[in-house]
Parts: structure tokens; sequence; C-alpha cells
């Protein structure tokens, strides 16, 4: 079962993507909401996948990001923003993420990019 790590500052925003994957069938890793948080969580509970909010109080999601891939170069992190700025989504795909998606956000779209996400983490397994 894939293991999710769920990194925003706002509440409500951690608890509906919580209820998202729990829904699917996906497992909860834990939660964070600042990077500083982030980072340690993801040191101790190695999960299978990140979703990381971009704007956040300490660091923000592309310092947490790059220090997530410090840990694991292969971490797979799919970044939330409210930034519909081209510009912006090549910054996170530069630093490293795997996908990104814009709040607000419909389920069908997150569960649709974690799907990608750690498809292609088995497939990259699997060679």
């Amino acid at each position: 079962m894939n293991k999710i790590l769920i990194v925003d500052d706002e509440d409500n925003v951690r608890e509906l993507v919580k209820n998202i994957i729990l829904n699917y069938d996906y497992t909860l890793a834990g939660e964070a909401d600042n990077g500083e948080e982030a980072v340690e969580k993801y040191k101790t509970l190695t999960p299978d996948l990140v979703i990381l909010d971009i704007l956040m109080p300490g660091i923000d999601g592309v310092e947490t990001l790059k220090r997530i891939l410090q840990i694991n170069p292969k971490a797979k992190v799919i970044m939330l923003t409210v930034l519909e700025e081209e510009e912006q989504v090549e910054t996170y795909l530069k630093a490293g993420a795997c996908d990104y998606i814009f709040k607000p956000f419909l389920s069908d779209k997150l569960i649709k990019s974690i799907e990608k996400v750690l498809c292609s983490q088995k497939k990259t397994k699997d060679v």
C-alpha cells in the first residue's frame, strides 16, 4: 500500500487531501504544516509520495522539495499551488517535482496525478 505524506499549512487543505486519498485506499503516512516538519517526517516516515504545498511559512515548498531530494534523489513529490504562472510551474519541475496541481482542485485531478506519479515509480523499479 502506497504511503503519502501531506504537507500544507492550511488545515482544511490537509483534511481534504487526506479524505481523498483514504477514499481511494492509499495510506496516510503523516501530515506536516510547514517545510521543516515535512523534511523531518520524510526522514522518519519514508513515504512513497509527498503532496507538498508551495506557499508556506518558513521554508517554502520549493526549498522543502530540494531538501527532500537531498535525502532521497528518487523521492516522488506532487506540488500544490495557487500560482498559475508558467515560469513558476517550470521552477517546480526543474527543482525535481514529478507533477503539480493548481488549487482549488477536484478529487479526480488529484487522484490522476497520484496514480501517474506512483505508476511511473513502479515502472522505474521494474526496469
